[in-house]
């Protein structure tokens, strides 16, 4: 039996989500946007049989899981609609507004018995997960010292959303990019701990 599932965003969740979710074996049947046009337009150019203005209306086709790739202020209410539906969830960064949003949607993926995952995508690319088996596997020994730099000219080559420059709406470099940094270091110093293979995963 395939595993149903539901895409919140018609932007990066289009274009990353959907095919990430077929690859994965998942049969992706629901879009959902805010502009029923142009919901229904991205609906049918990545052949998505319903394309939907609200979570409601996609959960009511009866999902397994439940993707979220909006704007990070819808991010808890639709995190938590989701997980009242028996659905697993994978929610994009920036998770919440804050802290107790944020737990709150943990206890409650807990509660339900239900998968929930952060879309830390860049946890799996290669420099990163390289840097923390050699940090696991003690190739480099105990880092005292963490500096980060980016050079991403998307800024300049994408259209980005007005909530991307608003931190009170989850945006701001911090939340939007600086999170990835945040999650390599929290991983990379967890890795310490734990035995991994001897060769990057």
């Amino acid at each position: 039996m395939s595993r149903r599932a539901g895409v919140v965003g018609t932007s990066f969740g289009a274009r990353i989500h959907v095919p990430a979710l077929r690859q994965a074996g998942f049969e992706v049947v629901a879009l959902v946007g805010v502009d029923p046009a142009k919901t229904a337009r991205r609906a049918e150019r990545f052949e998505i049989e319903h394309g939907c203005s609200s979570l409601s209306e996609a959960l009511a086709l009866g999902l397994d899981a439940v993707s979220i790739a909006g704007p990070p202020a819808t991010h808890a209410p639709l995190a938590a609609e989701a997980i009242a539906a028996g659905c697993h969830v994978l929610c994009e960064k920036p998770f919440t507004l804050d802290v107790a949003e944020a737990e709150a949607l943990v206890r409650a993926g807990d509660a339900a018995g239900v998968v929930t995952i952060l879309g830390h995508e860049f946890r799996y690319s290669i420099g990163q997960s390289t840097l923390e088996w050699a940090i696991a596997e003690g190739v480099i020994g105990t880092p005292k010292l963490f500096v980060s730099a980016s050079f991403i000219s998307m800024l300049r080559t994408f259209p980005m959303p007005e909530w991307w420059f608003d931190p009170a709406r989850g945006g701001g470099w911090l939340n939007a990019s600086g999170s990835h940094r945040i999650d390599a270091l929290r991983n990379g110093s967890e890795s310490s701990n734990r035995s991994v293979p001897g060769s990057p995963r």
